[in-house]
């Protein structure tokens, strides 16, 4: 099932259902373990390319990077111990199985071969094995498999729905939530070999999702029900000290996940209804939280796919294009291009659909693949506020030379130049324009002048108008898009954010 259908199904039967049906049947995302360290990266699940991807970001929100690319429903991340590696489950394979990769999303490896729905899989502290849930034999088993795909074992051997395995930092427990013996559903604990079985919560109602602290002592886990709200709370190993972590609300609050220094957690939100999807959230221990999801600078876009819908197209006459592959943003003027539209000009540009708000800096940087001498062409980084104004910063090829040339409103600024490849850069501080392009290390001033405030898009691409272009094909490649500093302003959030699990950095 591809990834848009996957989430839209799973929601609707979940929403539909009662909490005990639900975690019978489908359940809703999983907790994490934590390990030990300084707090590194948190890796989710999200729908910010289309499909659903596994991406890292730092504990703000920034500097998301999509690691799967892949057009199937990629879920559930979790870290191994050492921050290396990052296990997952996928339907690439045509069913849900369990793979492992790299931290940076390579050498992916598939782990389970046995078509069965395999979720939510968990590294142990060693390295050694991934635990995971299973609908193999019929009924959800919490079962482990080596890390090489060898030597799987069905850990519980139950009729009942035992789900969400977590692994204790020390590798030698399993906590898992369970319907078995009693209503409702509650968390279990068990050894690495799948005995030694003792009920850790008994309150009444349901409890799921278990994630243990980084000292291995307490566990968190998720409490309620999805039609009337769920909240984050913790207990000890031993079922003592229940306490509740969040602030008691209508929506769900689910999937927890400790910082490796024990002092905060991220969770997910998700309202009752689905309308307004699901966001992270990261609350330091007794502080307040803070919604990650949003996007935050620095922005990075390498042109690798993934991030399609941050960009609405601009195009004027006929022959221009501008096409992400290979890693790239080329915008090409065919020779056969002809000026049209409402500027009479050929022009192919790509625009941020959020806009940047205050101050900002931002990059790309080009390689001009196909250059005619004096082509007629101006290939531009370009700032539009909804003042109608703007600034660009350009590299552009004309009968009278070679330039670097900047406009800043009611002036227009060049001067001499021979690179083929290069950086150029825009930076709005207060209401003050600059245009610059890298030289030998150093950033050169372009231009500087007075500029708008108001919330701006950032536009690449190429353009030719008043008769200039030679009709010879023209080919820039643009890469490294990068947003450094400010303050994005998006129309709405496309995308949802879900199943965090917390990093802890590599030594």
């Amino acid at each position: 099932m591809r990834s848009k259908e996957f989430s839209i199904v799973r929601r609707r039967v979940c929403w539909a259902l009662r909490m005990i049906a639900c975690v019978a049947a489908l359940g809703v995302a999983p907790a994490h373990a934590g390990f030990p360290g300084k707090p590194g990266q948190i890796v989710f699940s999200s729908t910010f390319s289309g499909d659903r991807e596994i991406f890292v970001a730092a504990a703000d929100g920034s500097g998301r990077v999509d690691l799967t690319r892949d057009p199937h429903a990629d879920v559930t991340p979790s870290w191994s111990a050492d921050g290396k590696r990052i296990t997952f489950a996928s339907d690439r394979s045509g069913s849900m199985e369990i793979y492992l990769m790299n931290a940076d999303g390579s050498a992916v490896t598939q782990l389970t071969h046995d078509s069965a729905f395999a979720d939510h899989p968990r590294m142990t502290g060693d390295g050694r094995y991934v635990v995971y849930e299973s609908k193999k034999g019929g009924n959800w088993e919490i079962r482990r498999i080596g890390v090489d795909g060898s030597g799987e074992v069905d850990l519980t051997r139950n009729h009942a729905s035992d789900r969400y395995p977590a692994t204790s930092p020390n590798g030698r427990l399993i906590a898992f939530s369970s319907n078995r013996g009693t209503s409702g559903t509650h968390i279990w604990v068990m050894n690495i070999k799948g005995s030694a079985l003792k009920q850790v919560t008994v309150r009444k109602g349901n409890q799921f999702e278990p994630a243990w602290a980084p000292a291995g002592g307490r566990l968190a886990y998720v409490s309620g029900t999805l039609s009337t709200g769920t909240n984050i709370w913790t207990v000890l190993a031993n079922g003592k000290g229940n306490r509740r972590l969040t602030t008691p609300q209508s929506d769900e609050q689910l999937n927890p996940s400790w910082s490796p220094d024990g002092r905060s957690i991220v969770y997910e939100n998700c309202t009752v209804s689905n309308t307004g999807g699901c966001t992270l959230s990261v609350m330091p221990l007794g502080g307040n939280p803070l919604d990650i999801s949003p996007l935050r600078t620095p922005f990075l876009d390498t042109f690798d796919g993934g991030d399609g819908r941050l960009w609405q197209t601009f195009q004027n006459g006929t022959g221009a294009s501008n096409t992400e592959a290979s890693g790239q943003l080329t915008t090409t003027l065919a020779a056969d291009s002809v000026q049209g539209g409402q500027y009479d000009e050929i022009e192919a540009h790509w625009g941020t659909t959020c806009r940047l708000a205050g101050d900002f800096d931002v990059q790309a940087d080009y390689k001009l693949l196909a250059w005619p001498a004096a082509n007629g062409v101006q290939a531009t980084l370009q700032s539009f506020d909804t003042a109608n104004s703007g600034f660009f910063a350009i590299r552009e090829s004309q009968a009278w030379g070679e330039q670097y040339s900047a406009w800043i409103p009611q002036a227009f600024t060049s001067q001499p130049a021979s690179d083929l490849a290069g950086t150029l850069r825009l930076q709005r501080e207060g209401s003050t324009a600059v245009a610059s392009y890298l030289s030998g290390g150093s950033w050169v001033p372009i231009a500087s002048g007075p500029t708008s405030t108001s919330p701006a898009s950032i536009t690449l691409g190429a353009n030719s108008g008043m008769n200039r272009f030679v009709h010879q094909e023209v080919k820039i490649a643009w890469d490294n898009f990068r947003i450094n500093s400010g303050t994005f302003s998006c129309p709405a959030s496309w995308w949802e954010d879900d199943s965090p699990d917390w990093q802890a950095a590599p030594a």
